[in-house]
């Protein structure tokens, strides 16, 4: 057998290894890594004691967190594990973990972001913003999405694709996965969560929300939603022109309402 027709299954299979999640924050640190050995005019592979620790420094100077850094030096690791340069012994490595703890001491005491929940009061809020337009159909989207992420206590992962173009039916919520008890008069609406960051080999789940006849009302807020989009492929939520709501869409749609 020649085991050069395997590599491709090889590297479906490696690539697998890693949630679609961690792959993407693995590709923002090896980017940095190289960037880094490009600059010094350093060898990316095989890794060393010395090339790391100065990475740490380059880090630190580009302005990122100590828990960034880690993370990024779990890419390197991976990078150099992907071109069968075998393991990094970080462990092995005494100067790079002094180092890190000296990153972790000089930032320890600089503030943290302050993140604020958003409770019912302030839903009740951007609820009162959005109905100034009417029927208007992109809030009625993102009011019915922020709804839905409220009471089901979903992560955005859950709720919306993490970028346009990145919509995979077999992981991000569409039309199908929603279903009520009664279309004419539902009390009860089911959303199938197909894969989450806790539920790595997608088994899925299903949550349960109920109606509660008050102006915080996920299922009065999907129905209305539902209406408007009508059923068809694609991602759940979308605005009026097609584009899919996203993560970064949604975080700046509640910013703006927000402010």
């Amino acid at each position: 057998m020649d085991l050069a027709t395997l590599d491709p299954v090889v590297w479906r299979l490696f690539r697998a290894g890693l949630a679609p999640s961690t792959e993407r924050a693995y590709m923002s640190g090896k980017r940095k890594y190289l960037e880094f050995c490009t600059r010094a005019g350093l060898a990316p592979i095989p890794v060393s004691e010395h090339g790391l620790v100065h990475f740490v420094a380059f880090a630190v100077q580009q302005g990122l967190r100590h828990q960034t850094i880690r993370s990024y030096l779990s890419a390197v690791r991976h990078l150099q594990v992907s071109c069968g340069g075998g393991e990094p012994n970080f462990g092995g490595m005494p100067q790079l973990a002094l180092t890190l703890r000296g990153v972790k001491r000089e930032q320890g005491g600089q503030p943290k972001r302050t993140r604020l929940p958003i409770t019912p009061a302030i839903l009740v809020g951007v609820r009162r913003i959005w109905e100034q337009d009417g029927s208007n159909w992109d809030h009625i989207m993102l009011w019915a999405a922020c709804c839905l992420g409220f009471f089901g206590f979903l992560r955005s992962g859950e709720l919306v694709a993490p970028a346009e173009g990145e919509f995979d039916p077999g992981q991000h919520l569409s039309f199908g996965d929603v279903t009520v008890d009664n279309r004419a008069n539902p009390s009860v609406l089911w959303v199938r969560i197909k894969q989450s960051k806790t539920d790595p080999f997608r088994q899925g789940v299903t949550i349960a929300l109920g109606r509660t006849d008050m102006q915080l009302c996920p299922v009065t807020a999907m129905m209305a939603y539902l209406t408007l989009r009508g059923p068809g492929q694609g991602p759940l939520f979308r605005y009026k022109d097609g584009r899919a709501l996203t993560r970064q869409r949604l975080v700046d749609d509640v910013r703006d309402v927000l402010s």
